[in-house]
């Protein structure tokens, strides 16, 4: 539910998706290019987020807004793995809250650029482990050259903190999560075409890579509806995974309801 205090300010109380991001809250096929989610947003971010909660907006009349949420925490492991900590609202473990701040400027014709913050007070849920807190934080940033030409860049970190830090999820650097994405399009009527790039720093060596991305996206006129296709080229930071550096193409339609 989302009530107007006034014409600047306005609250909701219910599940909300957290406001982090570029795409958490704009998620739906149409919204974005690929067939699959920038891994940034998917691992580290991790699009779609939503917590049971509320929040407070305020717009500026300069073209700045804040908004700040309390909510439930994630639910994560010991492991540090962020996006197999969502919960389900309804059977959430809240022991420890979170808590959202963001600030966005929209004051400039053709951008949109914000600095995210979310601190999680255990991200575990359980006192009784080594894992405490969370602070993951980042800056976004679109911009429309108009004509159709758009720019995309995103920065994200997480770091952790521990009641022992000797261990190896500490000593190996994975409790500093960090993931870029840069992306630049151009859409005519129907069709636009894209190439990004995602870098990835996570849990483990196995989620530390490069994604190049490169393709279009077909959006039928009066559907809520599209059509894509992309090449992939991903490769591992460790060479002891280099044989698994993959590349190939991705089909696939989605629509927005």
């Amino acid at each position: 539910i989302e009530i107007d205090l006034n014409d600047q300010t306005s609250t909701k109380a219910g599940v909300i998706l957290v406001p982090v991001g570029i795409m958490n809250e704009n998620h739906e096929p149409p919204t974005f290019y690929g067939v699959e989610r920038n891994d940034v947003e998917k691992y580290l971010i991790p699009a779609t987020w939503w917590a049971a909660g509320v929040s407070i907006t305020h717009k500026m009349s300069n073209g700045i807004t804040l908004e700040a949420m309390v909510s439930e925490g994630l639910k994560g492991t010991t492991a540090g793995y962020i996006r197999g900590g969502r919960q389900k609202s309804a059977d959430a473990t809240a022991s420890d809250l979170a808590y959202t701040a963001r600030l966005t400027y929209t004051g400039m014709p053709g951008l949109k650029a914000s600095l995210f913050y979310n601190h999680q007070s255990d991200f575990t849920q359980d006192s009784s482990d080594n894992i405490e807190e969370m602070d993951l934080y980042g800056a976004t940033a679109i911009y429309n050259f108009g004509d159709g030409f758009e720019v995309r860049a995103l920065h994200a970190r997480a770091d952790f903190s521990g009641k022992d830090e000797s261990g190896a999820f500490f000593t190996n650097g994975f409790d500093e999560h960090q993931g870029t994405f840069f992306e630049v399009s151009k859409r005519t009527g129907n069709l636009g075409i894209y190439a990004n790039q995602s870098i990835v720093s996570g849990e483990k060596v196995s989620r530390q890579y490069t994604v190049q991305t490169a393709g279009f996206s077909f959006w039928p006129q009066g559907t809520n509806t599209v059509f894509k296709i992309n090449y992939y080229d991903k490769d591992y930071s460790s060479e002891s995974l280099n044989s698994s550096d993959t590349d190939g193409f991705d089909i696939g339609m989605g629509y927005e309801f």
